[in-house]
Parts: C-alpha cells; structure tokens; sequence
C-alpha cells in the first residue's frame, strides 16, 4: 500500500458465515465508523478510496443479471433504475440508459446472444409505506415467453408471504448501496452499476434458483435470457400489493423492459414495444400526405379502441386506450 492511502475494501458486513445484510444497530454501528473514518483521514490530509455512488431506498427497482454458466458465472451486474412509482405512473416511453459496458466486462461480447445469461427487474416497499404504496407491495418482472406478448401476472398474496421476498429483495438493495466499501463488490463503468462476486453477502445470484426458474423463493419465470437475442428478450413489470383472505387477484402490469444489443435499457407502457434499442431522429416531414392512407390507420385504431374497451381489467383497460388514443391523435395531426 502506497504512503498516504488506506483502503477500507477488507471491511464486510453481515454475520460471519452468513449471507444476510439487515438493518441491525450494528451495521448503524459499522456505517457510523465507517463515516469518522472518512472525517479523520479528511482532517489527517489522507484520502481514502472514493465512495460508490450507488444508493438505494424503499420501492426503488433494481434491474439485475446474472450466468448459470460459462464466462461471467460468478459474477452479478445490477443496477439502481430508481423509484418504482416512475415506471407505475409513466405515459410514455423511458429510455433509462446504457449498461452495455458493464455486461461485456462482466459476461464477455457475445452477452447478448447467450442463454445462460439473465436478467430480471424487482423493488419492494419492505416495511414501509411509500408514495401510494402500503408496505410489502412488491414489483417483479416477468419473461415474455413470445416477444411481444405479455406474460401472465402473478398472484398477489399476504403480508406473511410478501414480507419474506420483499425482505430478500430489500437485503439485495442494501448489499448493491455498499457497492466500493463491502468485500466482493466493485463500481463498473456504469458508476451506479454493482458488480457483484458470488463470494459476496446477498448477491443477486444467490436469491436466484433452477436456472433462473424461481426468484427470491417466489417469483416464477421471472427472469429472461437472451436464447433469441436481445432484441427478442423482455419482461413485463408487475405490482403487487398485498391481500387479506383468499388470494384470487392478479398483480396489475405496469409496461415492458427491453434491452438492446448495445445494452440500452428502456421502458415502454405496452407490452409488444418496438426492438430498436434507442429513440431514432424525427425524420423530416414529407410534403405529400396520403390521406387515404392516414383515414385507413385511422379507422384502424378506432376498432382498436372499440375493442380494448371490452377488456375486463381497468387497469390494463386504461393504459391500453390511452396508448391507442395517442396514437390516433398523431394520426389526425398528420390530415
């Protein structure tokens, strides 16, 4: 070690052969430390290694990825894509940024066309009420099994069988806040990606099983791959609130993530939404408007509306008119 430096990288937290991060009052304890130990090096005219950037809280959604197999298998990339009401509350498309270096450091160049690598999207209010949000709601992806198609919702259940994910999640969050300070885990060129070794407490891996089969003991199918390519790879976002006697309510889809092949992550209101990995230029406009041509769309999208009116869930009822009346009124703004 160089003069002058000292590296706080060989403290962990959590019990000694346990893989669980809680908010105990000792982890208060070791974060309290770990903050004198800053102030003291500041006043000693030392510098210690930078701290991450990445923070987490309550019902924030993480999007994560991991390999079963082959180049990368021990290693985890997640990434804080901020507050769950952002997605649940979008009316329109959200282009959340690039990954892409991250995942070919962490899983080579070929990620992207790999069936042992996979990834999911997940957030948890834990105890604690949020927004409009009661404690224990839960959101999870869920993997398109036909692209373009959205996959069922998953059953919403009591506070005794939410709490028990929602808390996996939630220690899966604050393992992703230590990114720099906790053993096994490092910045990537995202800085507010984690990449984290299976060596470390509460990796995304380690709530993983069956390939990708379960997630957090609960989650079924929740994970995609990239089998098909990535522009073939998507998992629809579910909520899921928490719910007294017999559990027979469906969680309430919220839109689609999709990642392309540059590792663009975005987020799109309706479940079939287009592969291009990012927003293309306005083209210039076109001086000759058919016009028959518009009126057939515009026809077209009347039925379509006429037709998503019939659709028995409200909330998907209205999420699907709103997005079809935004287009009929680009439509009208074309004659």
């Amino acid at each position: 070690m160089r003069a002058g430096l000292i590296s706080l990288s060989g403290l962990r937290f959590g019990r000694p052969g346990s893989r669980k991060t809680t908010n105990t009052p000792d982890l208060m304890k070791k974060n309290n430390l770990l903050a004198a130990i800053g102030l003291s090096l500041v006043g000693l005219g030392l510098t210690a290694a930078p701290m991450s950037a990445a923070t987490y809280a309550n019902n924030d959604l993480l999007v994560a990825f991991y390999a079963t197999g082959g180049e990368g298998s021990t290693t985890s990339v997640v990434l804080n894509i901020g507050p769950a009401a952002t997605y649940r509350d979008a009316a329109s498309e959200i282009f959340i940024g690039s990954i892409g270096g991250d995942l070919v450091n962490a899983f080579g160049p070929d990620w992207f066309n790999r069936g042992d690598v996979f990834w999911g999207v997940f957030g948890s209010s834990y105890s604690a009420t949020v927004g409009t949000d009661g404690p224990w709601t839960l959101y999870s992806g869920r993997a398109q099994s036909v692209f373009g198609t959205q996959a069922p919702g998953y059953s919403q259940g009591s506070v005794a069988t939410q709490s028990q994910s929602g808390t996996r999640i939630h220690d899966l969050g604050d393992a992703y806040a230590l990114t720099g300070v906790a053993s096994g885990l490092t910045v990537g060129v995202n800085a507010k990606a984690s990449i984290q070794d299976a060596s470390a407490d509460n990796d995304f891996a380690e709530y993983q099983s069956n390939g990708g089969g379960t997630s957090f003991s609960y989650f079924q199918s929740a994970l995609a791959n990239f089998a098909n390519g990535a522009n073939s790879s998507a998992v629809d976002l579910f909520r899921m609130v928490t719910q007294a006697g017999a559990i027979t309510d469906k969680g309430s889809y919220e839109g689609t993530f999709t990642i392309g092949v540059d590792g663009v992550v975005r987020f799109s209101t309706v479940p079939n939404p287009s592969p291009t990995p990012a927003p293309t230029a306005t083209p210039a406009p076109n001086p000759t408007v058919d016009t028959a041509a518009i009126q057939k769309q515009i026809k077209k999208i009347n039925a379509q509306i006429k037709k998503a009116k019939q659709i028995e869930d409200p909330v998907k009822k209205k999420k699907k008119l709103a997005a079809l009346k935004k287009k009929l009124k680009k439509l009208k703004q074309k004659l």
